[in-house]
């Protein structure tokens, strides 16, 4: 059985995005860990629409995001 990556290690792919400089990446910092998991829902099942994030979240199961 594969080892649950740590949440230090799952957030290096949004680390990118922490203050974004333009409107087609909107920034994470100061974003509630609450808004984070409702949108990367959203992006997963398709509710909000997106070029990359909808492929990023889906790599990630709902125990992952929450970490």
């Amino acid at each position: 059985m594969a080892e649950t990556p740590s949440a230090a290690m799952l957030g290096y792919t949004c680390a990118g995005c922490g203050n974004s400089n333009g409107p087609a990446t909107p920034s994470l910092a100061g974003a509630s860990k609450d808004y984070i998991i409702e949108v990367m829902d959203y992006y997963a099942t398709g509710e909000r629409v997106s070029t990359i994030m909808g492929r990023i979240a889906k790599g990630y199961t709902k125990d992952e995001v929450k970490a």
